[in-house]
């Protein structure tokens, strides 16, 4: 019986327990453990449910995290265009310099966080240094989108940790779906010796496992010595 591992893909793990299920659901002989690979089933029909939310959410909030690096961009360079027109175009004004020493591209073009960062530098130049009416207008606007990013990168960390939570979940559940398989692998095999079934029976209850015993099967050969097919065993006329 193959093992469920960090390797085995989320959708080719379902697939490894649907089709545990479905045959002992066509065997008619197992309702037992046909209700367990079923419990398991559901568990991870609940748990995609959460793994997909939690997905979204971090493709959400990078989104959010992305729009709102270009808004608090764009209001950090109207407040130096603001700073600007006060000074007349020169950018060697004393206040000018104060708010931006560096050119304002070389803010612009930070990441959100460090953007912020930078930019909250401006309300202590504010103490010191004076603004015109309009200017303290365009820093406000600076202020408001300062505190969105901040929201929105909590946002975004706390989406991240939601994945990570999910993630831990499906590998907990990846856990007790092998336990469980395995339980019902050994109780198969009991069921088989003590009902005369062949010795693949339990095998033909995994995918892996039933391509094998068919493979073989098909291979075995018959009494007079000759190979059989299911192709070959099929009634003519």
């Amino acid at each position: 019986m193959r093992q469920i591992d960090e390797k085995t893909g989320w959708e080719a793990s379902r697939a490894e327990v649907l089709f545990t299920e479905s045959v002992l659901a066509a065997s008619e002989e197992h309702p037992k453990l046909l209700r367990a690979m079923r419990a398991q089933n559901e568990r991870w029909t609940a748990l995609d449910a959460v793994r997909r939310a939690a997905e979204d959410g971090v493709v959400r909030a990078n989104a959010r995290v992305s729009w709102l690096d270009l808004r608090l961009d764009g209001r950090v360079r109207a407040f130096a265009n603001e700073l600007l027109r006060d000074a007349g175009g020169d950018k060697d004004d004393k206040t000018f310099r104060a708010y931006f020493p560096e050119a304002p591209n070389e803010v612009i073009r930070l990441g959100l966080e460090s953007e912020i960062e930078r930019c909250e530098r401006f309300q202590t130049v504010r103490e010191r240094v004076a603004l015109s009416k309009a200017a303290a207008a365009k820093l406000a606007a600076v202020e408001a989108a300062i505190s969105e990013g901040k929201a929105a990168l909590q946002g975004r960390r706390d989406a991240f940790t939601a994945r990570t939570g999910v993630s831990l979940d499906v590998e907990s559940w990846k856990d007790a779906t092998n336990g469980a398989r395995e339980s019902v692998y050994l109780q198969l095999r009991t069921w088989a010796l003590e009902n005369g079934e062949e010795r693949g029976y339990a095998d033909r209850f995994f995918p892996l496992g039933n391509a094998r015993a068919t493979r073989a099967s098909a291979e075995e050969p018959d009494q007079g010595g000759s190979k059989d097919s299911k192709e070959d065993s099929k009634p003519t006329g």
